[in-house]
């Protein structure tokens, strides 16, 4: 997770994806790490008939979300390694789980509620295997939910899936 942070953070002044985020010319020789990543974000575009896209609409392309999807799954690569079978990651709003709790119940992923923060909007329960619930909201990280149309007000999104990619 801290190489990924290190290269592809729009936090770091220093990373790849902040030079690129001020010079979009850059992608053409940019690491091959983060033209792989690119090419990802870029298929899902696609897939999604743009519902995902890694362009924000102020022109900086941001991988966050194909980026945050891959660290947590090599993550859960190592859990799985080391022979952890159950367990529950969650990194800033995408949480990715794998068996069921100490308890033999399945995981039980919370959804907050976008407009009050201390109450839970819906649950969804897990099924057995790897499962990925991703919640993207404008609450807590300020815009990042970008409209296809203007007539769409949503505030947050979340999908569930598996594998975390797709998620």
């Amino acid at each position: 997770m801290r190489e990924l942070d290190e290269r592809f953070s729009l936090y770091r002044e220093d990373s790849e994806a902040s030079a690129i985020g001020r010079d979009r010319s850059l992608i053409r020789s940019a690491s091959e790490s983060y033209r792989d990543m690119y090419w990802d974000a870029v298929a899902w575009l696609a897939a999604t008939g743009g519902a995902f896209t890694p362009h924000r609409p102020d022109g900086v392309v941001d991988l966050s979300g194909v980026v945050k999807a891959r660290a947590i799954e090599a993550a859960g690569d190592v859990l799985v390694a080391h022979g952890h079978l159950d367990w529950c990651l969650n990194a800033g709003g995408d949480v990715l789980v794998s068996g069921a709790q100490a308890s033999g119940e399945p995981w039980s992923v919370g959804i907050v509620d976008p407009d009050d923060r201390g109450q839970l909007w819906s649950r969804i329960d897990t099924h057995p295997g790897r499962m990925a619930v991703a919640t993207s909201g404008v609450q807590e990280r300020g815009e990042h939910v970008w409209r296809m149309v203007s007539e769409n007000t949503f505030t947050q999104v979340t999908v569930w899936a598996s594998p975390v990619f797709t998620a």
